[in-house]
């Protein structure tokens, strides 16, 4: 219920005026800012770029071409240690396509390295970054994006913490990704 009344409080701002952030130039980003579909991605892609310890990424929808994407362009970072959850559906959860695709997929992650957690129904839409900077929105960051979608983007610890809570659940016996502690 709320993530349609922000999409909706997204697209009224747009419609009266409000601007999307584009074109920052800064080492670092330190603003809180929205994007549409158009101009996300080279923000996203920095902020992945620049990640220190973990990505999480939880998108319920996925595609060959995005997956490919992100397999490339992390490939230098995990060399680096850096550890790259992918939260999506199960493969029989996505009620269309070829079920065997979207197995191929998880298993091409699991292949680059990349965690995978499956779920059967709810998958929210987010990235958290080093437990710190969050992209929460209504874009599939691993599918097609829609003409009107857009996501925000925060550094915000305590947000973070909440998303991971959601998806990771109690942490007691897990490490803050979800996985068994040795």
């Amino acid at each position: 219920m709320f993530d349609n009344i922000y999409i909706k409080r997204l697209k009224a701002y747009k419609q009266i005026g409000y601007e999307l952030v584009s074109g920052l130039q800064t080492d670092k980003q330190m603003v809180n800012a929205i994007y549409d579909s158009d101009n996300y991605s080279e923000i996203y892609h920095k902020d992945l770029l620049d990640a220190g310890k973990n990505i999480i990424i939880s998108s319920p929808a996925i595609s060959g071409t995005k997956v490919y994407e992100l397999i490339n362009l992390l490939r230098e970072k995990q060399a680096l240690g850096v550890q790259v959850t992918i939260v999506t559906w199960t493969p029989d959860s996505y009620g269309f396509g070829d079920v065997a695709y979207w197995m191929q997929l998880h298993e091409d992650m699991r292949k680059a390295g990349f965690y995978m957690k499956t779920v059967e129904e709810s998958c929210e839409r987010f990235v958290v970054i080093d437990q710190e900077i969050v992209w929460y929105g209504n874009i599939n960051l691993l599918a097609k994006s829609k003409i009107d979608d857009s996501i925000m983007r925060v550094r915000s610890k305590e947000i973070a913490s909440e998303l991971m809570e959601i998806i990771f659940g109690d942490n007691g016996g897990k490490d803050n990704l979800g996985r068994e502690k040795n």
